[in-house]
């Protein structure tokens, strides 16, 4: 029996985004130094973002950050969600979720990232098959050739992607720093419990305006 879409349903209603009051939760506090960091910009996709009543305030605090990023030559890395061939390549996916990006009425725009984070010739996008970046694909390879060890992470959704995301990279020595104003969630709940986790177990929290700050100094 095909597995019900849970994702094309599901509307997420506007919530005010964390700020710098989440950071009092930091065990770490990681200088951003410029030759040690790198942008990654997690699942920014028409699909995921779709899902929002208004996606705005965090493109534009992701779009911020990528500005600010390329203006000092910071390295910027997609990653991003990969239609699957066959609803088959869903695997356990399907059974939670659906089909997700392999459902019939999923098109190819619907899976690019979105217009206003359109990357540029120069950044990398990376694709992926489940939530993690790291997971059967190159990023780990790409943050070794271009020698950064300081992830400062955004995107959607928080406790699913980013949150694995910073786990992987904290599991291979990666620092990280959570964007918390520059990620998103199905709810103000799901979101500080994504930041509750990375606070205490694998990275530090940050907001836009520190990253941009800690850039201009």
């Amino acid at each position: 029996m095909q597995s019900p879409d849970r994702l094309s349903r599901r509307k997420i209603s506007p919530y005010p985004l964390p700020g710098g009051d989440q950071l009092a939760r930091n065990k770490v506090h990681w200088p951003l130094r410029l030759d040690e960091c790198v942008l990654v910009i997690h699942d920014m996709q028409n699909f995921w973002l779709s899902l929002f009543d208004n996606a705005g305030p965090v493109v534009a605090n992701v779009e911020a950050l990528r500005h600010a990023a390329k203006a000092l030559a910071i390295p910027v890395i997609y990653t991003k969600a990969v239609r699957p061939r066959t609803l088959a390549e869903r695997a356990l996916g399907l059974d939670m979720w659906g089909p997700g990006l392999g459902a019939t009425h999923v098109t190819e725009a619907d899976c690019a990232i979105c217009e206003a984070l359109t990357p540029a010739p120069d950044d990398y996008v990376i694709d992926k098959p489940r939530y993690s970046g790291f997971f059967r694909t190159e990023l780990e390879d790409v943050l070794s050739l271009i020698n950064r060890n300081h992830v400062i992470l955004t995107g959607v959704f928080a406790h699913h992607g980013v949150l694995l995301t910073a786990a992987d990279a904290y599991m291979r020595n990666y620092k990280v720093s959570m964007v918390v104003d520059a990620t998103a969630d199905y709810s103000l709940a799901d979101h500080e419990k994504a930041l509750e986790y990375v606070a205490e177990v694998c990275g530090a929290l940050t907001t836009t305006a520190a990253v941009r700050s800690a850039f201009e100094a």
